[in-house]
């Protein structure tokens, strides 16, 4: 699966790339995602990737709602730089493989729910 983000350039609207990531419902081997200054993203769509390891937003400030990702059950690594608009994260208590947390500049001010994932050793 080919994704057509780079017909975009560096410095265009990404959102009608991120509209194609439904198709990542058939993606089933998609193993790491990066993203930088998306709008109109929605994580939704990656509920049948249950092979993402990886996952890393930057300044995605459309995304709100990470409950998606706890159907990511080989989740690994997860960056939320500067997504301030994510306020909660207690669904990645389901991600039993989730090592690495990052969460600055995010609008989580409360990681609780976590305390049992106890793979998490970077936070």
């Amino acid at each position: 699966l080919r994704l057509p983000i780079g017909r975009f350039g560096p410095t265009a609207n990404f959102k009608a790339a991120v509209q194609h990531m439904h198709s990542l419902r058939r993606a089933w081997d998609v193993s790491s995602l990066h993203f930088k200054s998306c709008q109109g993203m929605d994580l939704s769509a990656l509920v049948g990737c249950t092979a993402l390891r990886t996952l890393k937003l930057w300044n995605c400030l459309s995304v709100e709602d990470v409950s998606a990702l706890a159907g990511c059950a080989n989740l690994h690594t997860l960056h939320l730089t500067d997504c301030s608009n994510v306020t909660n994260v207690s669904a990645l208590a389901r991600c039993a493989e989730l090592h690495t947390l990052n969460l600055r500049a995010s609008g989580v001010t409360d990681v609780s729910a976590l305390a049992g994932c106890a793979k998490l050793h970077t936070l």
